[in-house]
């Protein structure tokens, strides 16, 4: 049995590849399917936070997790070789529900 978080977001983007498209989905986590939502929900507590990104990561894909409503928020940071296994299959979900962003303004 899984017991939500409540009030728990995730913001997702997914940036990079060849074609260099930004890609985006916020979900509660309440919504997500049971594995999926233990997977999102255990970000919170993960310490330390996830491996940054890897120097060769020309035209590989970079994820993004913003997590928010429980506690201060975190930001999490990985790409294709860096993913961890665990994330696997939340991340394609999310991949899967993500639609097309605006750039991000560089300030």
């Amino acid at each position: 049995m899984v017991i939500s978080i409540r009030g728990v977001k995730l913001n997702f983007r997914q940036t990079g590849g060849f074609v260099g498209i930004d890609r985006g989905v916020a979900v509660e986590t309440a919504s997500l399917p049971d594995d999926l939502r233990a997977a999102a929900e255990s970000l919170v507590k993960r310490k330390p936070p996830i491996a940054p990104s890897s120097p060769m990561t020309r035209d590989q894909m970079q994820y993004y997790m913003r997590i928010e409503g429980s506690g201060e928020p975190r930001e999490l940071r990985f790409d294709d070789e860096t993913i961890p296994e665990e994330l696997s299959d939340l991340v394609d979900h999310l991949r899967s529900q993500s639609r097309p962003l605006p750039p991000q303004r560089e300030e």
